[in-house]
């Protein structure tokens, strides 16, 4: 479940978000987000 979880945050955030291609890949994933957000 968590994996499609990412995947739809991913096409939403660089479709509706950013502005993107969703086909377009990055670095910027939840599991990356609240590892960053933790460690501040």
């Amino acid at each position: 479940m968590y994996q499609i979880y990412e995947i739809c945050f991913s096409i939403y955030r660089k479709k509706f978000i950013c502005g993107m291609s969703p086909g377009i890949p990055d670095g910027v994933h939840p599991h990356a987000l609240v590892y960053k957000r933790l460690m501040h």
